[in-house]
């Protein structure tokens, strides 16, 4: 499935201490959590972008924890447009960097948490050796992965994990 993403979305704003894993579509039905491209003025592609989407009416809106992080990647693309370009959203953001590792381990909850303990360990190594190595544009990045990590919307992703799947 592939989404539009128009700059008018880029108004609305995201509160961490709401997350409804359970949102339903103005049309009543149940929207699912998958993993998909987004389009970008047409010439920007990302792909595994989580996305919310009702399999009734074919709504679809991005997912409120990632939000933020995609917005502030598209105003960094504006500057390369019109140029082709073809991303991948899970190499940049660590809430779909976990759903699409546990699509392809087909990880229950606790295979969920194994994969975030595993993330976070990973990051705190290289945070070390970016410390090390006197990197502070590294050491940022790290932490700002970090920080998604910790935050705790990611609860609410784990939480839909025990409820049901994420689907792709």
């Amino acid at each position: 499935m592939r989404v539009e993403m128009v700059e008018g979305n880029e108004a609305e704003r995201y509160d961490p201490g709401v997350v409804n894993m359970d949102k339903r579509c103005s049309c009543g039905h149940q929207m699912e959590l998958k993993l998909s491209t987004v389009v970008f003025k047409k010439n920007a592609e990302i792909e595994n972008v989580p996305v919310l989407i009702c399999d009734t009416c074919n709504h679809s809106e991005i997912f409120p924890p990632v939000k933020p992080c995609l917005v502030s990647l598209l105003g960094r693309l504006k500057a390369l447009l019109p140029e082709k370009i073809h991303l991948r959203f899970d190499e940049r953001n660590e809430i779909a960097r976990i759903i699409q590792l546990q699509q392809k381990q087909e990880a229950g909850v606790e295979g969920v948490r194994r994969l975030i303990e595993e993330r976070i360990n990973e990051l705190l190594d290289m945070l070390l050796l970016a410390r090390s190595l006197e990197d502070q544009e590294w050491v940022d990045d790290i932490q700002q992965k970090l920080v998604q990590l910790t935050d705790k919307t990611l609860a609410a992703v784990i939480i839909s994990f025990s409820r049901n799947r994420i689907n792709r």
